[in-house]
């Protein structure tokens, strides 16, 4: 079973691997966050396993990784829209000639 400090640890792992992607999103590149949902739920696991009073402490840590991935998230939803609605256009011009 996992200590405390090694959860806490691996959660600081996923979110600067979340924060660089989001930046690397931002820049243009897919920065891939390898297994994140396994791990995820590995570190869930981790979590369940701790004394109760260690677990609830680690709820703002999961809380701002699970927010981060959202946005993660909603920021990748935009860019897929964007990037159909600009192929859209690009064949619809085409269409057009």
């Amino acid at each position: 079973m996992p200590t405390k400090e090694e959860v806490i640890s691996e959660i600081e792992v996923m979110a600067a691997e979340v924060t660089a992607a989001r930046e690397g999103l931002l820049k243009g590149q897919i920065i891939d966050i390898p297994n994140i949902n396994g791990r995820l739920d590995a570190t869930c696991q981790d979590v369940v396993e701790l004394e109760p009073e260690e677990a609830i402490s680690l709820r703002p840590q999961l809380d701002n990784l699970l927010d981060d991935l959202r946005t993660f998230s909603d920021e990748v939803a935009y860019i897929q829209e964007k990037v159909a609605a600009i192929h859209k256009q690009q064949a619809d011009a085409a269409n057009e000639k």
